[in-house]
């Protein structure tokens, strides 16, 4: 027993050093941890730091951008309230507005909102912004001289700022905002790639980059209608949208698959998921009618009788219908001809002398422009008046050129078929019009009737156009992938078709009522039986759900090209507005 307790007691003695080194091990291994532990809180405390400094600077960067964009607001609305007319109200904002002079040169005067903005810094109760112009210049020429014209020359003056914020913290992080800003008296519909007057229908998969304005109800749903010999429907996708929308609301707000409902919800479009912005200003009608009127009416009177005899000797007038062939000729006088169909197959310009009214008109008569032909007008108008429903009073082919400021005015119905060119003009059309084939159109058509695009895969590449119609916009009978590069306005109700064809509008559309229905993806077609319609089929639906919306067989995408370059006879509101176009972050 004695032996017993003395290893025992051994046993204890030897553990003794083991005991001191795991204690010793113990205190490392929680140091260590501490000390990670410790890591980790300071990591933590510094990304937290870190992240409140990078939203400090990001919100002072758009205080910087809120703070230019109220002085321009500032100066529009002074500039609207206190001049009488539409050019006055131009020169007052424009002035306020300041001219903006790139560095070396002197910065611009005080009192002017370029001097305030230019190279400005403002400190805030922590951190501060600074705000740099970086482009600022007119779009088009000052439309203060010159013969006023209904619509008027449009103002677009294009500022684009930037706004850098500092965060004022021991971690120095600044952000770079960047905001494109149009002050101009272009018609707001023209922000939008699709708005509507009255209610507007979504139906499958039609995809839209821009803002949308509804002004009434908006209905989705992801069934898209289109026609054969009768009305079907096939399943597709919901629509998307790249942009911003702002619906008014009517006997509805919103409606979807047929089921009303009192919010907007983000399943009304499928990937891109937009956000209303109730800022956005609505479209401003278009009076087609009355411009069209006023331009037409401009051969009644004494006008047409005060112009120059037909060239060569020719009769002014003669009985019946004869046709004129116009010679490859330039003619140094205004041209007028009656009861007479002119035909042109060749090069004809007319250059009048600076006595001479210019211009060319034609009465109770008709304009045949051939395909290869080219008529240059240097000075004046061209008028052509035939009240007779079942005639074309203008058929255009080959190229029509008028100097700036000019126009065609055509009291008839009218036809431009395949390559015919107006380069930079504005054409009235108290009629009906239809396009047949593919055109390059630079400029807007004012349209009193109705309009039909047919056999075409291509309307413009470049340039910008406008096609303002009091009645409908009739997409024929297309079976061919389409371009278009055009707004399509209407005053009356807009149907389009993105199923059996692929239609693609660079531009925008406006109705009063507008529908637009589109598939994803590729379709086969089959005929059934001679003389039977052929039967379409399309992907199946989880496919097109699964397609990305550049696949949509309706696409509608804004154009910038009309702020940057707008079409001569653009659609102008009386008071100067100002639209904020892009807000991106730099970094």
């Amino acid at each position: 027993m004695k032996e017993q307790a003395g290893a025992s007691r051994k046993v204890l003695a030897s553990e003794r050093g083991a005991a001191l080194l795991i204690s010793l091990l113990a205190v490392v291994m929680m140091t260590i941890l501490g000390l990670v532990l410790l890591e980790v809180l300071r990591g933590g405390l510094t990304q937290a730091a870190s992240s409140e400094a990078r939203i400090q600077a990001e919100a002072l960067a758009q205080k910087g951008l809120d703070d230019s964009l109220a002085l321009i607001r500032h100066a529009v609305d002074q500039g609207n309230l206190f001049s009488p007319d539409y050019r006055s109200k131009i020169n007052a904002v424009h002035n306020a507005l300041g001219e903006y002079l790139p560095s070396p040169a002197p910065s611009p005067g005080t009192g002017t909102v370029m001097g305030f903005l230019e190279d400005s810094e403002t400190k805030a109760a922590r951190g501060s912004y600074s705000i740099r112009v970086i482009e600022a210049e007119n779009k088009v020429v000052l439309p203060l001289a010159g013969v006023i014209t209904s619509p008027d020359s449009p103002y677009v003056y294009k500022m684009v700022i930037e706004s850098t914020g500092n965060s004022g913290t021991q971690q120095n992080v600044s952000a770079v905002k960047k905001m494109t800003v149009y002050v101009s008296t272009i018609n707001p519909v023209f922000r939008y790639p699709v708005s509507s007057s009255g209610n507007m229908e979504l139906n499958g998969a039609p995809a839209i980059v821009g803002d949308v304005f509804v002004n009434a109800g908006l209905s989705v749903s992801s069934t898209a209608n289109y026609k054969t010999n009768r009305d079907r429907k096939t399943a597709s996708d919901y629509p998307s949208l790249k942009g911003f929308v702002k619906v008014i609301g009517g006997s509805f707000k919103y409606m979807m698959d047929g089921i009303a409902k009192t919010e907007f919800e983000n399943g009304f479009f499928s990937r891109h998921i937009p956000f209303e912005d109730l800022s956005l200003q609505p479209a401003v009608e278009v009076d087609v009618q009355h411009i069209v009127e006023a331009k037409t009416s401009a051969d009644s009177g004494s006008a047409f009788s005060v112009r120059g005899a037909m060239p060569f000797g020719q009769p002014v007038s003669a009985s019946g219908m004869e046709d004129y062939q116009l010679k490859n000729h330039t003619v140094d006088k205004s041209l007028k001809m009656e009861d007479r169909w002119a035909t042109l197959n060749e090069k004809f310009e007319l250059a009048p002398s600076d006595s001479d009214l210019g211009g060319i008109w034609i009465h109770n008569g008709g304009l045949y422009l051939e395909k290869n032909a080219e008529l240059v007008i240097k000075k004046g108008s061209l008028y052509i008046a035939n009240d007779d429903p079942y005639m074309v009073a203008a058929h255009l082919g080959g190229k029509l050129e008028l100097e700036a400021g000019e126009y065609a005015a055509i009291r008839g119905n009218v036809t431009l078929y395949d390559d015919f060119k107006l380069i930079r003009g504005v054409m009235y059309i108290d009629g009906d019009l239809r396009i047949i084939g593919n055109v390059s159109l630079n400029g807007t058509l004012y349209v009193n009737g109705n309009v039909e695009m047919k056999e075409m895969t291509s309307v413009n590449s470049t340039g910008a156009l406008i096609v303002a119609a009091q009645g409908k916009i009739i997409m024929g009978d297309n079976t061919s992938d389409q371009e278009i590069r055009s707004f399509l306005y209407s005053n009356s109700d807009m149907e389009l078709y993105g199923v059996k064809s692929k239609l693609d509008i660079r531009g925008g559309i406006h109705g009063n009522a507008v529908k637009l229905n589109a598939v994803r993806g590729e379709v086969k077609t089959a005929a059934i039986e001679p003389g039977e319609p052929p039967e379409f089929t399309f992907q199946p639906e989880a496919e097109q759900k699964a397609l990305d919306p550049s696949a949509s067989r309706l696409r509608i995408e804004y154009d910038s090209l009309l702020y940057d370059d707008p079409p001569p006879g653009i659609p102008t509101v009386h008071n100067v507005n100002v639209y904020v176009s892009q807000i991106q972050n730099v970094n």
